[in-house]
């Protein structure tokens, strides 16, 4: 990632899909002192640290917290903490393997 522009940018999220018919592989998401992976069960619509705790009910009408899956993700995300400068480069990666 780029920022292009001719100021600096804050509160930048940088996101990147699993795409369909692959699954996340465990702890290949880039990690570092300034940028550290969340990831998404729900479309992307929230983010969490690893692991990915949600609530499910079980066959009793119960509900239970769940560890997820690494194959459950759907987004890998960054937060950028610290502003982001004009012309700064930016890069991130994961890997995916196909199901």
């Amino acid at each position: 990632y780029k920022n292009v522009g001719d100021a600096s940018a804050s509160g930048v999220n940088l996101v990147g899909p699993v795409p369909a018919g692959t699954m996340y592989l465990e702890k290949t998401a880039t990690e570092s002192s300034h940028l550290h992976p969340l990831f998404s069960i729900d479309g992307g619509k929230s983010f969490h640290e690893a692991p990915v705790v949600y609530v499910a009910t079980n066959d009793k009408g119960i509900e239970e917290r769940r560890v997820a899956t690494p194959d459950m993700y759907t987004h890998v995300m960054w937060n950028v903490a610290s502003a982001l400068e004009a012309g700064t480069v930016v890069s991130v990666s994961y890997r995916v393997q196909v199901k």
